[in-house]
């Protein structure tokens, strides 16, 4: 997988686990409310952090398979 590839996947991946709690319109207005309702939004910001290092666990799991794979079939 490429650079540029992997940058896709974890994005979309990023996204795709905060949209399971959070919308866009919901994230938009965590981030407009942020000054007047700050432990929404460390909830909101703390929930980010864990869905990118999720993404990045994923990506390095799908990596570490296909290696494998490409391993087996290389013999």
């Amino acid at each position: 997988m490429s650079i540029i590839e992997q940058q896709m996947s974890y994005s979309t991946t990023v996204s795709s686990l905060i949209r399971k709690r959070y919308s866009v319109n919901d994230e938009l207005a965590i981030l407009r409310q942020r000054d007047s309702k700050p432990d929404e939004f460390a909830e909101y910001n703390t929930y980010c952090e864990q869905c990118k290092a999720k993404a990045k666990s994923l990506i390095q799991e799908q990596d570490n398979i296909r290696q494998t794979f490409m391993k087996k079939f290389k013999k």
